[in-house]
């Protein structure tokens, strides 16, 4: 089997992959790494604080030096891509004005459409930020990065201008009124390194287990203030 999402961030995670090892066929986990150094469970999965750091360096050569960071609560991705704030922050000598947390909503109608409705939520956060003193915002994922661009236009705060943006995800950054400037996870290229562990463990039941890590694309556009180079 691949498993693409082997329990929810706030479950028991040791007991979770405990309970995945009793499975008498091979599994391989895509975009859920092992909960520790004890668990051979194999996997493909985005490197987040990667993909983090290649966020605040962007911002760093762009001349920002106060950042922001806003996560998802308890996402599984969020911990990679805070670790990786923290971390890229100071090899990059950032300061870093503020850490915010976006909670989940639960609701019948899906959770893109209840987090769409919540503008109270989106004013808030983007007003922590900007109080902050930061002049650029790392944001997880993407649906909360269009919420903070619809509460800008509403506050009057100017993107980039204002405040540089660089979303997560890179599910519909590009068809924003102020395109997202995105860490964009190579997706199509997870599944495939997948099912190519999967393949290969039914193939050769001995081999060495595979932890594989992949880093994540900065795909540049209008939010930072910055766009990609147009091809020569």
């Amino acid at each position: 089997m691949l498993l693409t999402h082997p329990g929810p961030a706030d479950a028991a995670p040791r007991a979770h992959a405990r309970l995945l090892r009793t499975l008498p066929l091979p599994y391989v986990l895509v975009e859920r790494a092992p909960t520790g150094i004890d668990d051979p469970s194999e996997h493909v999965s985005t490197d987040h604080a990667g993909g983090a750091y290649l966020a605040l360096a962007h911002l760093a050569a762009l001349g920002h030096r106060d950042v922001a960071l806003v996560c998802r609560q308890k996402a599984a991705p969020s911990r990679g891509t805070a670790a990786g704030f923290t971390q890229g922050a100071a090899a990059l000598g950032l300061r870093v004005t503020a850490r915010l947390n976006w909670p989940l909503i639960a609701g019948h109608d899906g959770f893109e459409a209840v987090l769409a409705a919540q503008p109270p939520l989106a004013d808030a956060v983007l007003a922590a930020a900007v109080s902050s003193g930061a002049t650029a915002l790392v944001c997880f994922g993407d649906m909360e990065g269009s919420a903070l661009l619809a509460a800008a236009r509403r506050a009057g705060v100017s993107i980039p201008g204002d405040l540089a943006l660089v979303s997560c995800e890179d599910r519909h950054a590009a068809t924003e009124p102020i395109p997202l400037t995105s860490v964009a996870p190579e997706k199509f290229r997870l599944g495939a390194l997948g099912l190519e562990t999967l393949l290969r463990r039914l193939e050769e039941p001995d081999a060495e287990l595979r932890h594989i890590w992949l880093r994540p694309r900065l795909t540049v556009r209008a939010s930072c203030g910055a766009r990609a180079a147009s091809p020569s």
